[in-house]
């Protein structure tokens, strides 16, 4: 039987990159296909535009001040690597990105059972929201890629409020947004000190998604655990698993 903080369930936040679909089984792909566009649009080998990219990245997060959302930012990585390259920084950068971005918007899809779940939580009058570190027109692009947005009542992106997960800004302006309160509201995540941690921090209810887990929503000291959409479906539906 589930602890009785899960069985009235009024809300559900949610993480979005590498919780409601693989990110990381991606981002290599469009990494490649930039770094083709720029060996095609430059004087220079793949291998050494990713390597530029790679120094360029670490440079970027190292470099800045504070943690932002512009420490995501694929724009700022293709015009450092260009620069590194001897190249102009301006020359195609927003190109780079934009094939970047394509390519993941392309071959994204949500896990299994992701649009039931939110369906279902629509259908039982919970409130729902994504809150996600990165810039908001990219993850803004990746829900309706999803198709989640008829399924959602808020987004909050780390650009919008300077700081990311686990800091307490993040998850208490999604409650603010979706009228709920902590302990009312599951959070859903995939990483254990930004997602489980930072919910745990404010009062929220966390939902650790591991896709090794076990098809089923298991109890832990303080939060869930599942590997399954359609079991924590189950669970919103009946309040134990």
């Amino acid at each position: 039987m589930a602890d009785k903080r899960f069985r009235e369930i009024k809300g559900i936040l949610s993480d979005l990159d590498d919780t409601l679909y693989n990110f990381s089984g991606i981002q290599e792909q469009a990494l490649a296909e930039t770094a083709l566009l720029a060996a095609s649009c430059l004087d220079v080998k793949k291998e050494e535009f990713l390597d530029a990219y790679q120094k360029g990245r670490e440079e970027i997060k190292n470099k800045m001040t504070g943690k932002t959302a512009a420490l995501h930012s694929r724009l700022l990585y293709c015009q450092r690597a260009l620069e590194l390259l001897g190249t102009n920084g301006l020359s195609c950068a927003l190109e780079l990105e934009q094939c970047y971005w394509d390519c993941v918007i392309r071959d994204m899809k949500a896990k299994s059972g992701v649009a039931d779940f939110f369906r279902a939580a629509r259908e039982k009058g919970i409130r729902t929201g994504i809150c996600s570190d990165m810039t908001a027109a990219i993850q803004h692009r990746k829900l309706r890629r999803l198709e989640l947005i008829p399924y959602l009542d808020a987004l909050v992106t780390s650009e919008e409020t300077g700081v990311e997960k686990p800091a307490p800004e993040m998850f208490n302006r999604c409650l603010e947004k979706m009228g709920v309160r902590a302990e009312q509201c599951l959070y859903i995540g995939d990483d254990v000190d930004k997602d489980v941690k930072g919910a745990i921090g404010v009062g929220l209810l966390p939902v650790l998604i591991q896709d090794e887990a076990e098809p089923a929503v298991i109890q832990k000291e303080g939060f869930l655990v599942t590997g399954s959409f359609k079991a924590l479906e189950r669970f919103i539906k009946n309040g134990t698993e």
